[in-house]
């Protein structure tokens, strides 16, 4: 007779929920982490976790973390839960992910002038050294998709989709600042020691240089925290 409250027998038990990570958007897919449950249910030999995003329900498979998952609009915003199957169950879902949004990248047509001939130096100059007739173009990075999870009394989350980020900093009035490791690729950041009950307008700069230098964009926004 089942025991009220047990799911399963000792042999094919429910395995435990994965705790969810950070999803890390790139073009038209997304890369989400997690944390693999300490119960994984029997048997546990063959264990494959799916990641499951709203809309649209498309899936991604993997046997440890991260999952990735393919075939997404870009321009879309989603987030994502995760299950664990060990065969014969699936475990419940995970919290969903912070919001993500792909992107696709900047697209540069080739530039093949057909009337700039190849240049050679007259022999009367010896050290003459022709310029070159195109200068480098250097691609900005992009901020979107702002969010901010998991308000407390004294923090929570922020979270970002960026494209050609090597570093970022975040700010917060009042009378707080959260700025980013040297190259640090991360597109989320975790915050707390902030005053209970209050508001605080937030900004993220993405930096194209890996110590917060060179190009750069930044967008803002705010959150309250609790009582």
């Amino acid at each position: 007779m089942p025991i009220p409250g047990v799911t399963g027998s000792s042999d094919n038990r429910q395995p435990g929920t994965p705790t969810i990570g950070d999803a890390t958007a790139g073009n038209a897919s997304v890369s989400i982490t997690f944390t693999a449950p300490d119960n994984t249910g029997k048997p546990n030999t063959s264990l494959t976790y799916t990641a499951t995003t709203t809309p649209g329900s498309i899936t991604g498979t993997a046997s440890s973390s991260p999952v990735t998952i393919s075939g997404l609009s870009n321009g879309t915003s989603y987030t994502a839960v995760v299950k664990l199957n060990n065969t014969v169950q699936d475990s419940l879902s995970s919290a969903a992910s912070n919001s993500f949004t792909p992107v696709a990248p900047p697209f540069f047509p080739p530039f093949f002038p057909p009337f700039f001939p190849t240049f050679t130096a007259p022999p009367f100059f010896p050290y003459f050294v022709p310029p070159p007739f195109f200068p480098f173009f250097d691609t900005p990075p992009t901020i979107s998709n702002l969010t901010v999870t998991g308000i407390t009394d004294r923090g929570g989350t922020i979270s970002w989709s960026s494209t050609n980020q090597n570093s970022y900093s975040i700010s917060t009035s009042p009378n707080s600042n959260l700025n980013g490791a040297a190259g640090n690729f991360a597109t989320s950041r975790s915050f707390s020691g902030l005053s209970a009950s209050t508001t605080y307008n937030y900004t993220v700069t993405v930096y194209k240089g890996s110590s917060q230098t060179g190009l750069s964009a930044s967008a803002s926004g705010s959150f309250t925290t609790t009582a």
